[in-house]
């Protein structure tokens, strides 16, 4: 009788024992499981106001970028925004990619400047994500200088031409790392004459 007993007390100790540790668990994995969804959370909150901090640093880099070199605010101020060598893929090398110092990038700039009065690019949309920024750009100037390209040599018309342009820069450490261009050859070649009316 004394051993049943013993027996009952131990199965129902037993019981009651496991069945609170059961709630333990339960407690215990129920906290855990709000902690690491509390820490997703958060990765998740930081990794998003990364990404726009970023966004936002990119975008600010290439509409200074922009207004810097390509509207030669401030042509050697340029030169902070920019890495070491930059590889610029657009048409004139068949978007293979080139690589490109600062000043070399300068010489090309201030050739443009002397065969195309007036140049200037008008930014019309400027968007980014993450470490990619594009631009929109509508690029006037005066057709008022020979012109000599590999359909030949132009001579000056006195028009105003106008055409668009769209840039895409990686940024990366605060400085761009590629750019991308492509132009509307096709309408700007109409205007200077390099393509007749058909």
């Amino acid at each position: 009788m004394y051993w049943k007993s013993f027996n009952f007390f131990r199965l129902y100790s037993f019981s009651f024992l496991h069945l609170k540790f059961n709630n333990m668990l339960k407690k215990i994995s129920l906290l855990s499981l709000v902690f690491i969804l509390s820490l997703v959370a958060c990765v998740q909150t930081n990794d998003s106001k990364n990404t726009q901090s970023q966004t936002e640093e990119t975008r600010q880099i290439a509409t200074d970028f922009h207004d810097k070199f390509w509207n030669m605010s401030d042509l050697e101020g340029g030169r902070a925004l920019v890495a070491d060598t930059l590889f610029l893929y657009s048409p004139t090398n068949e978007f293979k990619g080139m690589a490109l110092t600062y000043d070399r990038m300068m010489g090309v700039r201030n050739m443009f400047a002397n065969m195309m009065t007036g140049l200037h690019y008008e930014p019309i949309n400027i968007s980014s994500d993450g470490k990619h920024a594009w631009v929109l750009a509508k690029a006037s100037y005066t057709h008022d200088q020979t012109v000599e390209t590999k359909l030949g040599v132009f001579e000056p018309t006195g028009k105003q031409v106008d055409y668009f342009i769209m840039y895409k820069y990686t940024v990366e450490n605060g400085k761009i790392t590629e750019a991308y261009d492509i132009h509307d050859l096709y309408n700007r070649s109409k205007q200077m004459g390099f393509i007749p009316d058909l």
